[in-house]
């Protein structure tokens, strides 16, 4: 099989900022306006092969894949600032370093390979071996550009301080064994996964580089029992990894206001996630439900800390601090309400509490969250497909306050062509343009508030062509890889 999809999306924002600056009496001294608009390019470009071959024996199969995408972005931010004195009356700024007007551009050259190897080997009738291996190698090119207009000469000039010409390159490489048999009546699944990870980041223009190697282990287990043809009981456990991003490890410096700083720590580590679940799934008809009891502690969290300076200016970074639990239920639903329509569904509902004595002094946070979103496919004639999604995010607890929550809308069309060897999709992405996030937090001297809109809207047209003679019902599926999705758009 042979596929391949492309993107090209245009997105623009406007931004208003408001700060206001108090003394220790509560008296406001002083503030400022920041006006931003926001305007940029996302371009991906993404193909690869998938081939299966399968051997004498039901299940006995080998799988290979290989995934090249090529995305690239250039976004350009054109900020205003106006400046006012304690009375509201408009001024200029008192500090040469704070400036009327900024332009910002960043344009970044994305490359991901990934490469899998999967296989099946039934050892008996009810023992089956899985084993295989995944290569994923990313780099990306990145050149952030920052321009200030001169109070004096009414001329942009280059800020030196905040420009930066930077790459980066992170390579993993895993091998899995999977054992799954029926042991005393009772399914059992264990596995485990060795994953080698090697990043490197470079700072052209600083002359930074650092490098991190590790290898992790990653066990798994799963054990269930059926009870008849409608219900399942299910008890398994897991050990997962997020590892931290470009821009969160960049040691380059970003301003987003004249009095905030943006700056990555090239010292962050992954943080890791041992998660505990219980689960029911009983069938109803044309549908199942699944209720979920889980326990996840989360270790070296990545979290972005604010402080507040001896000048007054908040610098943010982040950071792997504290030790977080979260404990709750998730709420699986799908079914078939109608032979041409599948509905799925999940609530969650959980408390998130990150351990005190493992955080910087004067932060305590815990709170409960919850999130939900419901799918669903409609099969029409001419193999015509209709795909809408909707999504909801609860307020999200941090370690120095709380993120709002936001909801959005996604709706797809597909058109199958030549018995659906090749497929055309068109998917529109927040449709009701609804992106949209506040966060409250606050920290040692200092509260602060925020509230920004900003387009996530983007058209997404892909095209998928599969060659061979494998039957339908019999065709194994290929992958969907996660790849360099497009950056935040403020």
């Amino acid at each position: 099989e042979i596929f391949g999809e492309y993107t090209n999306s245009k997105w623009k924002a406007d931004n208003l900022s408001m700060t206001n600056n108090f003394n220790s009496g509560q008296t406001r001294i002083s503030g400022f306006d920041v006006t931003t608009k926001h305007n940029g390019d996302w371009l991906a470009r993404l193909g690869g092969l998938f081939f299966n071959r399968k051997f004498d024996g039901e299940g006995h199969d080998l799988s290979m894949q290989l995934t090249l995408s090529l995305p690239k972005t250039d976004r350009n931010i054109n900020s205003f600032r106006t400046y006012f004195d304690s009375e509201g009356n408009v001024v200029d700024p008192a500090n040469p370093l704070e400036y009327k007007a900024v332009t910002d551009s960043w344009n970044a050259d994305f490359r991901d390979i990934i490469g899998t190897l999967d296989y099946q080997l039934p050892i008996s009738t009810s023992t089956r071996l899985e084993a295989g291996y995944r290569g994923a190698f990313k780099k990306i090119d990145a050149y952030y550009l920052s321009e200030y207009l001169d109070n004096q000469t009414g001329n942009f000039v280059k800020d030196l301080n905040l420009s930066n010409d930077y790459q980066f390159n992170n390579d993993v490489n895993a091998l899995y064994s999977v054992l799954s048999s029926e042991v005393i009546g009772l399914n059992v699944k264990a596995g485990v996964r060795v994953e080698h990870t090697n990043t490197i980041g470079n700072n052209l223009t600083s002359n930074e580089r650092f490098e991190k190697n590790y290898t992790d282990v990653f066990p798994t287990l799963t054990v269930s029992k059926k009870f008849g043809m409608t219900d399942e009981l299910k008890l398994g456990y897991s050990r997962r990894i997020n590892r931290p991003n470009d821009w969160q490890l960049n040691p380059f410096t970003s301003q987003t206001s004249p009095q905030s700083y943006n700056q990555g720590n090239p010292e962050l580590n992954p943080e890791y996630t041992n998660s505990f679940e219980l689960s029911y799934m009983k069938f109803l008809g044309m549908f199942s439900i699944t209720p979920t009891a889980f326990f996840r502690r989360k270790t070296d969290n990545i979290s972005s800390i604010t402080t507040l300076t001896d000048s007054n200016i908040i610098f943010t970074t982040f950071e792997n601090i504290g030790t977080s639990s979260d404990y709750g239920m998730d709420l699986i639903i799908g079914g078939r309400p109608l032979p041409f329509i599948s509905i799925n569904g999940t609530i969650s509902y959980y408390r998130r509490e990150f351990a005190k004595e493992t955080l910087p002094p004067g932060l305590d946070s815990k709170g409960y969250q919850w999130n939900a979103n419901v799918s669903s496919m409609i099969s029409l004639p001419e193999d015509f497909a209709i795909q809408l999604f909707y999504n909801y995010q609860g307020d999200n607890v941090t370690p120095m306050g709380k993120m709002e929550g936001f909801h959005n809308v996604t709706a797809g069309l597909r058109k199958g062509f030549l018995e659906n060897t090749l497929n055309l999709s068109l998917t529109v992405r927040d449709v009701f343009d609804q992106g949209r996030f506040r966060y409250n937090s606050s920290g040692l001297g200092f509260t602060s508030a925020s509230d920004n809109k900003f387009s996530m809207r983007n058209v997404n047209l892909s095209l998928s062509y599969r060659f061979g003679e494998m039957k339908q019902e019999n065709k194994p599926r290929r992958k969907t890889e996660e790849t360099t999705t497009a950056p935040p758009q403020n």
